[in-house]
């Protein structure tokens, strides 16, 4: 699926393994042969930024280190890829950090000095800093500090396990305005910790995006067929900002209880917008027994605010190798509605271009008027 012709199955592929948690080292090398194939480098981006926290060896990380160097459209997903790696890994490239543009050469420089504290004081920190941004938006203080620190200790032996679920089930109240909580949603995840399933599960009914956000990636990433069940058990009793997180999680983790939970789901579900969810859903999971379901989707209108199903069928249907009678023109529609977004995009570049163009003419000028009256 990787190096499919197609970018749209690559991107998919990409997504569909970061979702799955695949750890093994020989996907990566793929990645970097798959963005071979892209006319223009920017097309790999949003599949280089699912491919973040791929496993790496020094192999790939000298190739990473190689597109770097070259200054590429990408260059940045390549830098973000350097910093996500193994710390034994980075340590291997010490000459190469001031190679890398100001904000990775601060991250690096900050995982390796984090991985020479003691895991006492990493603990201390999370939460001494989770109280220094108290009343502050993420952008308002240095948060991936934060999850670079969470990095560093979820690969602790001595890590207190019981104390993050002890944390979390006290259920931080929605006047909290600390980020503990979602510090210790993210280390949960990273930890796969099955005891954390409920309180993860009540978080999904909080008001903050952040939190709610991070909940459901650590749900996907604990991936177990608990976390399906109990989403399946009381998804038709939430509210609808529960139902739509949860379609996520469903199409996340990719077990078949997962097919089950959505077709039921959608047998039930009244809401447009939660039915073309799950009927997503279906897509994301590779079903073949929901190919059906989504066509019926497609025929009798579904939420296309939210995304477009025929995009997600003809994915699912290529991959599979099911050949539907519309797949070819709904191809020719996609790359249609694709060449449309990149000539608007040209042309906000060009004019974006021009007008900062006429701006720098236009201020050499009044310099000039300026320089002339003091004459």
């Amino acid at each position: 699926m990787i190096l499919h012709p197609d970018l749209r199955i690559r991107q998919f592929a990409v997504q569909y393994f970061k979702d799955s948690q695949y750890k093994d080292p020989d996907l990566m090398p793929l990645v970097l042969e798959a963005c071979n194939l892209a006319i223009d480098e920017k097309q790999n981006r949003l599949m280089l930024a699912y491919a973040a926290e791929f496993t790496q060896t020094r192999e790939t990380l000298e190739e990473i280190v190689k597109r770097i160097l070259d200054r590429g459209p990408a260059r940045d997903c390549y830098e973000k890829m350097l910093v996500n790696s193994e710390i034994q890994l980075l340590k291997q490239f010490p000459n190469r950090i001031a190679d890398l543009l100001p904000p990775f050469q601060k991250a690096v420089r900050l995982r390796l000095e984090l991985a020479d504290w003691c895991t006492d004081k990493l603990w201390q920190e999370l939460f001494e800093l989770s109280k220094r941004a108290e009343g502050k938006y993420c952008n308002e203080f240095d948060y991936n500090y934060g999850v670079y620190v969470v990095k560093e200790l979820a690969v602790r032996s001595d890590l207190p396990v019981e104390e993050i679920v002890e944390r979390l089930d006290q259920f931080y109240p929605e006047d909290y305005e600390g980020y503990a909580d979602i510090y210790l949603c993210i280390l949960a995840g990273d930890l796969r910790l099955q005891k954390a399933i409920p309180a993860l599960t009540n978080y999904l009914r909080s008001e903050g995006d952040l939190i709610v956000e991070e909940a459901v990636k650590a749900m996907i990433k604990i991936g177990t067929e608990e976390v399906v069940t109990g989403i399946r058990k009381t998804f038709l009793k939430e509210e609808w900002d529960f139902r739509l997180f949860s379609t996520d999680i469903l199409s996340g983790i990719k077990l078949p209880v997962c097919e089950a939970a959505v077709i039921e789901l959608m047998s039930q579900e009244e809401d447009l917008s939660i039915r073309t969810r799950l009927a997503d859903s279906l897509c994301q999971l590779l079903s073949v027994k929901g190919i059906p379901f989504v066509e019926e989707m497609i025929d009798g209108g579904y939420d296309r605010s939210l995304l477009s199903s025929e995009e997600s069928l003809y994915v699912n249907c290529t991959i599979n190798g099911v050949d539907l009678p519309e797949l070819e023109t709904w191809r020719a529609q996609l790359d249609a509605e694709e060449e449309e977004r990149r000539k608007t995009v040209e042309s906000f570049n060009h004019l974006f271009l021009n007008n900062r163009m006429i701006s720098a003419e236009n201020f050499s000028t009044n310099r000039q008027r300026a320089e002339n009256r003091k004459k």
